[in-house]
């Protein structure tokens, strides 16, 4: 085959290729070595950009490139070989020199910073953007000198000192860089911290600059309704002066540990001494050095200015020792809303203080390297930790103190009349405000703390535990916040002087009832208990049965019993209110503890989430005691709620659970249950095909039967004021009560039933359960009423089967339905003996072979 005439020699090839590298590093030379002026930040940034590509593309290539020749001279295909090697070390020498002069040039220009990129619109990029490609550049022309010197030394044993940077000086070059680079990123915001304290301006409400951008955060004051005064006001603000710029001395010293720890873990490890011995790769080797120095000097730096930073914030915030002080013994302490905003201020920038702190361990943490600072592990965030959790607690004891002096009640639906005291829904965001709060912190013994303190102090039904009365549980007992005047009776009264409380230590409760006697009664009534605040009297509050007001109002007062009417609602709705809270506290804490070993799954919802990991097992266990506690007491709301509702029922309604039970006719009119139990006790079930055309009317039904149960203003009002699932609830107490009274009025009276007697009393059963069914419904059109609840017809079934009995042709026809009966065999029997056509001994043979049956079954 014949030569190709274009083609060249490899002595010419070799001979341009050693030129092109000999020039382009000239050319890279000479703008470093002629000193020209400091370049501006675009120029900065595009020079670090070239440098890296033309090491890439252009130098390292050809120098390759070289070095295959020089391999095939040495082969003796070349007559020139050792010239050829002579060359190749000349243009690893010049690239050795030109890389050192580059490094050295790069690591002394300045970043830009974002000031610098507003003045230069031609940079389409971010500060961080940038930030990252010129790290990247630098660490490549590091690597670059590192990999050059490896292959010359490889080649031709090593270069004379002054010709070459050591190992050791080629690290200090680069931690010096990245030290440097640290210390430019953080000066601004800490010479701003210092020229703040220097001027005084820390303890200024609003000061004129914000350290860092977003640093500011708002007071959470306890503000009342007053919607024209909150329209007026502008809300404060609190400076977060040490926390932000901690966060940004942290987040710096990552932004520049995290990519030399990405990249020390890409590196192949070093030779362990059961691999036998080997040697390391001397390019990892340095690489390797090079990220864990400059690691460990990054980290020294930050650990070092965050625990001054730390020295300045206790010193300048002298108030939170005193409020550590007031902590231990929160219930003799009141502060007022101004303090109240100030210390949210101090717990919110502790609790950012913290969670940057956290992180930035947990961080280091997991890279297992060793010769890193323990200053902030060990020192700073434990100090941290256990002061913001004690200021926590104190915080939410203060708050929750504060908001149940402005409670009232508020709507749970607008446009609706549903009510509910504002304590419960105060307290819930109080604590789950505290709960997320702790939770960003990372820390087991913070969490562990405020959620004890949470349910010890404000959800806690153990009267015991509320020393000062200050939870939730005796709030409700004291119907607290369950009344307010509405707006419609203020205009009746004309103005705006409405029923409100008269001093801040009044409970709205009685607030309320204070006003209303001053208006219902005359002046010259006698006074039954003395109000004077300067007598030393304790605001009275209602015992746990809710009768305090029938203490000093007359039966006939309807507006004084309407008013407490409406505060007993508004505190069953508040006792299951607080029975969800608990419950949904529960679940934020679930959601906020992962199990170990689910870390690798979280996701970001669940980015403050506490694994027995991050906190000691005490705490974890502190964590798990409240959150069973927040469960119990959530059980506890229920139970209490059925008793409220049991009381309500034996208050308005007259309901008698059993013989001792009170009669309270003399008390109250309309006592629906009672009026509804004489007319089964005086009903007349012994009938024939006559008589039962008169008793049966729909008129004389819904005068006697229906008449008492429509004048009662609670069963009026049960749909109108109380929430779909307390209202639930008291149907099921209201049936439950309605079946055992008709039951009694049939078993006890020694009434006679005949075949059309049951007849009526079917009726009369069926039309009452559909009316108790719709009262105890929520307000919809009555042709879309929802089904019977399957609780409300397993009450209802067993009186249901009694009719059923009662209906029966013969005794023995009940047999086919002994599987599925729900009555006693005591219940057949009296049932069966009513009937006056049934004789003794067809009822008392189908009892035995009813109880064999189910005996059987």
């Amino acid at each position: 085959m014949a030569d190709d005439p274009t083609a060249i020699s490899p002595s010419e090839d070799f001979s341009q290729t050693v030129a092109h590298v000999l020039l382009a590093c000239e050319e890279l030379r000479r703008p470093i070595t002629e000193t020209p002026d400091e370049p501006t930040v675009l120029q900065a940034v595009e020079r670090i950009r070239s440098w890296q590509a033309d090491w890439d593309h252009v130098i390292l290539p050809s120098l390759e490139r070289l070095e295959r020749h020089t391999d095939d001279a040495s082969s003796s295909s070349w007559p020139q070989g050792g010239v050829a090697a002579d060359l190749l070390a000349h243009c690893l020498q010049k690239a050795i020199t030109v890389a050192q002069q580059v490094l050295t040039s790069a690591t002394r220009m300045p970043e830009p910073t974002q000031e610098d990129l507003d003045t230069h619109e031609v940079i389409d990029a971010s500060l961080d953007q940038i930030q990252r490609d010129i790290q990247g550049g630098v660490a490549r022309l590091m690597e670059v000198n590192v990999l050059l010197w490896v292959r010359y030394r490889t080649r031709f044993g090593n270069l004379a000192e002054e010709q070459i940077l050591n190992d050791l000086q080629l690290i200090e070059l680069y931690v010096t860089y990245q030290k440097d680079v640290f210390r430019r990123r953080v000066t601004p915001a800490v010479a701003r911290l210092k020229r703040a304290r220097t001027s005084g301006n820390l303890g200024a409400q609003i000061p004129p600059v914000s350290l860092l951008p977003g640093a500011r955060v708002q007071q959470h004051e306890d503000d009342d309704d007053d919607e024209a005064t909150q329209a007026s006001e502008t809300v404060p603000v609190v400076e977060q002066h040490h926390a932000p710029v901690m966060a940004n001395i942290l987040g710096q010293a990552l932004t520049l540990i995290h990519p030399l720890w990405s990249w020390f873990v890409q590196l192949p490890p070093p030779p362990s001494e059961t691999q036998g011995p080997s040697e390391d790769d001397p390019l990892v080797s340095v690489i390797r050095a090079v990220c864990v120095e400059s690691i460990q000097i990054l980290d020294n730096q930050a650990q070092t200015i965050v625990k001054t930073l730390s020295d300045w914030f206790w010193v300048d915030q002298p108030q939170a020792e005193t409020w550590m002080q007031q902590s231990i013994d929160s219930t003799t302490v009141h502060l007022d809303p101004a303090e109240l905003g100030r210390l949210d201020g101090l717990v919110e920038e502790m609790a950012f203080g913290c969670k940057v702190q956290a992180r930035y361990s947990a961080f280091l943490e997991s890279t297992s390297l060793a010769g890193l600072q323990s200053t902030i592990a060990s020192q700073l965030l434990p100090e941290w930790t256990w002061k913001y959790a004690a200021l926590e607690r104190f915080l939410a004891t203060q708050q929750w103190q504060s908001a149940l002096l402005l409670a009232a009640p508020v709507h749970i639906v607008i446009g609706t009349d549903i009510q509910v005291p504002s304590v419960v829904e105060d307290a819930q965001y109080l604590s789950t405000r505290a709960l997320e709060r702790a939770a960003s912190t990372q820390s087991a013994q913070a969490m562990g703390t405020v959620a004890h303190a949470l349910a010890h102090d404000v959800w806690s039904t153990e009267v015991n535990d509320n020393e000062a009365g200050a939870g939730v549980y005796v709030a409700l007992l004291e119907q607290r916040a369950s009344w307010k005047e509405s707006s419609t009776h203020r205009n009746e009264k004309g103005g705006e002087e409405g029923i409100q409380p008269k001093t801040q230590e009044k409970s709205g409760f009685a607030s309320a009832l204070l006003d209303a006697l001053d208006e219902d009664l005359s002046p010259d009534s006698p006074q039954p208990y003395t109000t004077s605040p300067e007598k030393g009297h304790r605001t009275p509050t209602a015992p746990t049965s809710g009768n305090f007001l029938r203490s000093f109002v007359g039966r006939n007062d309807e507006s004084l019993q309407q008013m407490e009417l409406e505060m007993q609602f508004c505190v069953l709705n508040g006792i299951h209110a607080a029975s969800g809270a608990c419950r949904s506290l529960v679940s934020l804490l679930d959601s906020l503890l992962l199990p170990l070993g689910d870390e690798e799954e979280e996701d970001v919802a669940a980015t403050n989430a506490i694994t027995p990991s991050r906190g000691d097992s005490k705490a974890s266990s502190m964590v798990q005691l409240a959150r069973e506690d927040l469960d119990r007491y959530a059980s506890a709301y229920e139970s209490l709620l059925a008793i409220k509702i049991k009381q309500s029922l034996v208050e308005w309604c007259g309901y008698r659970p059993d013989s001792t039970a009170p009669d309270l006719r003399r008390r109250r009119n309309n006592l629906c249950l009672l009026q509804l139990e004489t007319f089964f006790t005086d009903e007349n079930y012994e009938l024939d095909s006559h008589s039962i055309q008169e008793l049966e009317g729909d008129e004389r039904l819904e005068r006697n039967l229906f008449g008492p149960l429509k004048e009662s203003s609670y069963l009026v009002q049960l749909a109108d004021r109380i929430e779909p699932q307390v209202l639930h609830k008291v149907g099921e107490q209201l049936a439950s009560a309605i079946v055992n009274l008709i039951l009694n009025s049939l078993w006890n009276g020694q009434k006679r039933v005949t075949e059309w007697g049951s007849l009526l009393l079917s009726k009369e059963v069926r039309m009452l359960k559909e009316y108790i069914h719709k009262t105890v419904s929520p307000m919809v059109e009555e042709s879309t009423l929802p089904p019977l609840a399957p609780e409300l017809l397993d009450i209802w079934e067993r009186l249901s089967q009694v009719v059923a009995v009662l209906q029966l042709e013969k005794p023995s026809d009940w047999i086919i339905y002994a599987t599925s009966s729900v009555l006693s065999a005591t219940d057949l029997q009296r049932t069966l003996s009513l009937r006056t056509d049934f004789s003794a001994d067809a009822i008392q043979s189908v009892v035995r072979t009813v109880t064999q049956t189910t005996n059987k079954g």
